[in-house]
């Protein structure tokens, strides 16, 4: 989302329940005002929808989601600020699709337990890994409809050809994102020199364009 606005949180929560195979009973989010307003809970209540949150200062409520932002997130994205709205659109395109990807084809480790040994703790997990699409089709809680709408999916998809075209989207950001901040960079640039954007008149300070960068440079 651009911002935490009435129409933009609800936009994009309705974009979440209706990207996925089964309905949406709750969400559990963090404390962040994104979450806690009267508009979303006006939303959920009309839908039906129970909203709960994790506790003030205990970060670990939500571990599994905040891994899931490294894992879902920062590992395609990296760390880097992307702070231009014409990013959004193809962003989200990129996210729908490896979010699919993930949950179609990315198998996880299901731990089934815990036991400590002193000062380490020994996990045991399922020999056999599945992916999230297994998992729900395994689980025998999905309606006929939404079995079709993920068997359709897999039936349809490959995921190689996904991964490339991921891969591809994820280059044209990147490249629109360099161009983006050029254009930054050109601004900053003229309004130095004080020249109009369109380059069309001559700077007030012709004269002393050349001294006035020098100066500004070796002041920073």
């Amino acid at each position: 989302m651009w911002n935490r606005a009435q129409e933009a949180t609800c936009a994009g929560l309705a974009a979440i329940e209706q990207a996925q195979p089964f309905l949406l009973k709750g969400i559990d989010s963090d404390g962040g005002g994104e979450f806690l307003n009267y508009h979303l809970y006006g939303y959920l209540k009309e839908r039906g929808i129970c909203q709960t949150r994790s506790r003030p200062y205990r970060k670990n409520d939500q571990a599994h989601v905040e891994q899931k932002n490294y894992t879902h997130v920062r590992q395609l994205l990296g760390y880097e600020r992307l702070g231009h709205r014409e990013l959004l659109a193809p962003l989200n395109q990129l996210l729908e699709k490896w979010s699919l990807w993930k949950n179609l084809y990315c198998t996880t480790m299901e731990q089934i337990s815990a036991t400590r040994e002193g000062s380490k703790q020994k996990r045991q997990h399922v020999k056999r890994p599945q992916t999230p699409a297994q998992r729900l089709l395994a689980s025998g809680q999905l309606s006929e409809s939404h079995r079709g709408w993920i068997e359709e999916r897999l039936a349809a998809s490959n995921p190689f050809e996904m991964k490339v075209r991921i891969e591809a989207l994820l280059g044209q950001i990147w490249k629109k994102r360099s161009r983006l901040l050029e254009a930054e960079e050109g601004e900053e640039d003229l309004a130095i020199f004080d020249l109009p954007a369109l380059r069309s008149g001559r700077s007030k300070t012709a004269n002393t364009t050349t001294q006035t960068r020098k100066v500004t440079v070796s002041s920073l």
